[in-house]
């Protein structure tokens, strides 16, 4: 084979690997469609007959919602599709199994998940959530069980920051884990997708997230992203 010929072979392998490492799947961008929104109901307030002259022992127990974090929870209907850069479908396919699937939250447009990593110090955000009771690590903690596999990067740190949204209002474990990664230089929340299960309020979810807002009332962007399999 002459010289000529195997150079002309050899640049088209090479272009035919550059184009296969352009295609790693990772996270996009998704339409999100806001259905509803609420908030704790004012509690009503307590009465109590006061008389001068007695001391009178009381037993007070309240609850203040939190103006740091923002909720979000839902179901997903999603796909898996081959388009080219101008979003031309080639095929699709409807996904099948939900339980791999993440949903992502970050202030960041721009998130390079060719660097993601795990964030492992929880006190991270705490410029928007302050460092009171509610402050991000004390929402966060580290965990040894924070595994999840982004593209082809695969988050193993044994202490990632990691959280639970409730379940029927209760503490739990087990399922609707988050966690918080970084890129180096943006903070990315992380919610595993849960397929039809149970959530906070006895009804059926496919996710739930919570994301750190600032306490003066004012509205932080957040840009949605997310990977099926």
């Amino acid at each position: 084979m002459r010289l000529k010929n195997k150079l002309a072979i050899a640049m088209l392998l090479l272009i035919v690997l550059l184009t296969l490492g352009l295609a790693v799947a990772i996270p996009s961008g998704v339409f999100v469609d806001q259905v509803a929104t609420d908030t704790k109901p004012i509690t009503q307030i307590g009465l109590i007959n006061a008389q001068g002259g007695n001391f009178t022992e009381l037993n007070i127990s309240g609850e203040t919602q939190t103006l740091a974090w923002q909720g979000y929870y839902g179901t997903i209907d999603a796909n898996l599709t081959l388009s080219d850069d101008k979003n031309n479908t080639f095929y699709g396919w409807s996904a099948e199994n939900l339980s791999t699937g993440k949903i992502f939250a970050s202030r960041s447009s721009t998130v390079s998940w060719a660097t993601i990593a795990a964030q492992n110090d929880c006190t991270v955000d705490e410029s928007l959530t302050g460092t009171l009771s509610d402050r991000v690590n004390s929402t966060f903690s580290p965990s040894t069980n924070a595994e999840m596999l982004i593209g082809d990067i695969n988050i193993t740190a044994n202490s990632t920051c990691a959280a639970w949204t409730y379940v029927n209002s209760t503490a739990q474990t087990d399922v609707f884990q988050e966690l918080i990664l970084t890129d180096g230089s943006s903070i990315v929340y992380a919610a595993f997708i849960n397929q039809s299960t149970q959530g906070f309020d006895s009804n059926s979810y496919d996710f739930q997230m919570i994301i750190p807002e600032t306490q003066n009332r004012s509205k932080s962007d957040y840009y949605f992203y997310s990977e099926f399999s």
